[in-house]
């Protein structure tokens, strides 16, 4: 499990600096503030304008490095209830906008991330997540397909991912774990599956 370090610190003094970041609580909480564009056609998500539908807002966070979800990431709690509101006004289940009883985010299925730094993580999975929320609050629609909420979601990513990797499970990939956390082989579990 990632944790904070002093590195950690100070790059998110720097790069958001309306976050606070505690290496002894482990947690990093405060306002979140992104300016984002979307390209549809590239399906890539800048921190700039050049795109259609720029968006700038805010969002009050917490991720907590004492726990961790299954992609091995901080929890992150969106406090300021942004979303919870929009979902009640609009007559949306919470879970379909990715949001836990507890206000904790589904942040994704993501098998392939690789921890780098806290830094990393909220730019590019912290804010896309909020960028989403942003779009669907202020356009009416996802601004990129999601997988559903929970445990049929991350079906749904295990046959999306085993399906784009399909090359890759010849040879030795076939042999390591599974990313389901089952701890079976890949070939024995997953992409037994999806062959």
């Amino acid at each position: 499990m990632p944790n904070l370090t002093d590195s950690d610190l100070s790059e998110v003094g720097v790069m958001f600096p309306d976050l606070n970041c505690s290496i002894a609580k482990q947690r990093i909480w405060g306002t979140l503030q992104f300016q984002c564009s979307y390209s549809s056609v590239l399906k890539l998500l800048s921190f700039s304008s050049e795109y259609d539908h720029f968006i700038e807002d805010d969002y009050e966070v917490e991720i907590d490095f004492t726990n961790q979800d299954l992609n091995s990431v901080p929890i992150v709690f969106e406090r300021s209830q942004i979303v919870r509101l929009f979902a009640e006004s609009n007559c949306i289940q919470l879970p379909d906008m990715h949001i836990y009883e507890d206000d904790s985010c589904c942040l994704g299925v993501f098998p392939e991330y690789q921890w780098q730094s806290a830094v990393h993580f909220i730019q590019h999975k912290v804010i896309p997540f909020f960028y989403w929320q942003s779009y669907r609050r202020l356009f009416g629609l996802e601004p990129w397909e999601s997988f559903s909420h929970g445990r049929l979601g991350i079906a749904e990513a295990q046959i999306d991912f085993w399906k784009n990797k399909k090359e890759s499970l010849k040879g030795r990939n076939r042999n390591q774990p599974c990313f389901c956390g089952s701890g079976k082989k890949s070939k024995q579990c997953c992409g037994k599956m999806n062959r």
